[in-house]
């Protein structure tokens, strides 16, 4: 569907990993080499997602609910998202940076809720067709991301960063499953070290990639 200048980077990790800053960071790197992007996340990106998105992390009523249930909105969300901003913005040769997409599926629903990796792989590619060129996993221990959670500011935690230390153990096995099941799109960052260092590690994998592929 994209073309080599044309892409999707999708930034993945677990809870307190610190995706928020490296983005911020790739944003800056991809306006420097003048690559035109814009900049969305799962769930999210329409009304209807963003609606999701606020049903599935933060509503009273989503306590409890069904596993299916859950990885069915998450799947029917991401089919809005893609139909309704992703394709259009590589339609019209913009690139696409996007906070969270198939692999946060994998992670979460398939190894954290104990589904067949295989059969949500299936289900979630058959829904949505479309994989990141380049997908950037910040990997980082759940007590270390516990710790870093009780520093923020805002002290309360969403429905899924409030999941038992087991659960977020699962989704780690499960990132790094789909690392080594996927090792040319999955470049795993190590999210212990310093915000600048992990920016850095970014920064050079993605500068080399685009190199590779001539796209700079």
């Amino acid at each position: 569907m994209s073309s080599p200048s044309i892409l999707i980077f999708s930034i993945e990790g677990g809870e307190g990993a610190g995706k928020s800053s490296l983005i911020r960071h790739l944003t800056r790197v991809l306006s420097s080499l003048d690559i035109p992007h814009i900049f969305t996340r799962e769930p999210g990106g329409t009304p209807f997602c963003e609606d999701v998105r606020r049903l599935l992390l933060n509503s009273p009523s989503a306590q409890g609910i069904n596993p299916i249930s859950e990885l069915l909105l998450f799947l029917s969300s991401r089919l809005e998202h893609v139909e309704k901003i992703i394709e259009p913005a590589l339609s019209a040769g913009v690139s696409v940076l996007c906070d969270r997409f198939v692999d946060s599926t994998m992670a979460y629903q398939a190894y954290g809720r104990e589904f067949d990796p295989d059969r949500i792989w299936q289900l979630s590619t058959s829904i949505v067709p479309l994989l990141p060129d380049i997908t950037f996993y910040l990997d980082l221990a759940p007590e270390i991301a516990d710790k870093r959670l009780d520093k923020r500011q805002q002290s309360v935690r969403d429905r899924l960063e409030s999941e038992e230390r087991r659960f977020h153990e699962r989704v780690r096995r499960g990132y790094l499953a789909m690392a080594e099941r996927c090792p040319d799109r999955i470049r795993v960052l190590d999210a212990s070290l310093s915000e600048e260092e992990v920016a850095g590690q970014a920064q050079t994998v993605l500068t080399q990639w685009l190199k590779d592929h001539r796209c700079i």
